[in-house]
């Protein structure tokens, strides 16, 4: 990954190894006494059927990254994402322990995940995030992404969901359906045209 300070690297991380590591380490970067962890409620009987549906989620070509960063040998912080459609990647989470913040790892992050994403031809790459999470949202908005929609969720509360359309166009169109500028003459012939 290009970009990233002196002294950090990248490690790619396959299977639940990943995971077994973000378990351990999460609390670390995020505040968890207030999120809510909506499996502990579930019947034995939702629990098989939400493990036979995620089962069928499990396509091996699906794609995924599940990435740690490194200072040195020590672990400063993950990514993961995955492949939600065949439009569409959701930038799952990304954490940085508070030493390793503001030195410009999630901006070489950005940096180098967008032009890739669009290269493998995604239209959509979506992103959630606390609506009080004022570093990522204004990094975020600063690479492109604008804000598609708010949500309350029952895990997490308040959450803003960002969107970087890969395709200039609908980027475009997004600020007129926001209102923030009045649609031009090339906007106006592409709206109404069918689906």
């Amino acid at each position: 990954m290009e970009g990233l300070p002196p002294g950090y690297t990248v490690e790619a991380v396959e299977g639940e190894g990943f995971h077994e590591i973000f378990r351990q380490l999460r609390r670390r970067v995020f505040d968890e006494r207030t999120a809510f962890e909506w499996r502990r409620v579930l019947t034995d009987d939702e629990r098989r059927r939400l493990e036979d549906l995620e089962g069928r989620l499990a396509v091996p070509w699906r794609i995924r990254h599940q990435l740690l960063f490194k200072h040195g040998d020590e672990i400063a912080g993950w990514y993961f994402g995955v492949q939600e459609s065949a439009v569409r990647y959701v930038m799952i989470n990304t954490g940085l322990f508070p030493e390793h913040r503001r030195k410009g790892i999630y901006t070489a992050l950005l940096h180098s995940l967008l032009p890739h994403l669009k290269g493998l031809g995604f239209q959509e790459i979506v992103s959630y995030h606390h609506a009080t999470n004022t570093p990522v949202l204004i990094a975020k908005l600063k690479a492109g992404f604008v804000i598609s929609a708010m949500e309350i969720n029952d895990s997490f509360g308040l959450l803003v969901r960002l969107t970087y359309y890969t395709n200039p166009t609908r980027r475009a169109m997004m600020a007129v359906r926001t209102g923030e500028v009045e649609a031009s003459e090339e906007l106006r012939r592409h709206v109404g045209t069918g689906g």
